[in-house]
């Protein structure tokens, strides 16, 4: 585990597990699954092979199918997300333009807050990668 909140430059750490939070809302299944292909590239180029950790992306129906609210359902998937991070080395944020959203911004505090390094990757940015800090 990391010191509380910082990065982890590819040269000074091993990274084994990574685990990508990535905005979905608003996105097809393909957008998602490009951005984070994208990601994975440029983590393997910075960390080499390394074990990615989540669940594929899936299109959600809303509202929920089993009588929960979207509340109920959000909840619940970002429990499931907090589950997987706690195995992880790193947190690659595929960070979107404007607003972070609400699962994003709790995952990335969670990663923080516990010791899991956090980079932030752009893909509106040539390198992708935001500067460390």
């Amino acid at each position: 585990m990391s010191e509380l909140g910082t990065t982890c430059e590819p040269q000074s750490c091993k990274i084994e597990k990574v685990f990508i939070s990535q905005a979905m809302r608003g996105l097809t299944v393909e957008e998602i699954r490009s951005q984070r292909a994208a990601a994975e590239e440029a983590i393997i180029k910075d960390y080499g092979e390394v074990e990615f950790l989540g669940t594929e992306p899936k299109e959600t129906p809303f509202p929920p199918a089993d009588n929960k609210t979207i509340a109920q359902a959000r909840i619940e998937a970002l429990s499931d997300s907090l589950k997987i991070l706690a195995k992880a080395d790193l947190l690659v944020l595929i960070k979107p333009q404007g607003k972070l959203p609400d699962g994003c911004f709790i995952e990335t505090s969670v990663a923080k807050r516990y010791g899991i390094y956090v980079r932030t990757w752009r893909p509106e940015f040539k390198s992708g990668w935001e500067e460390f800090g």
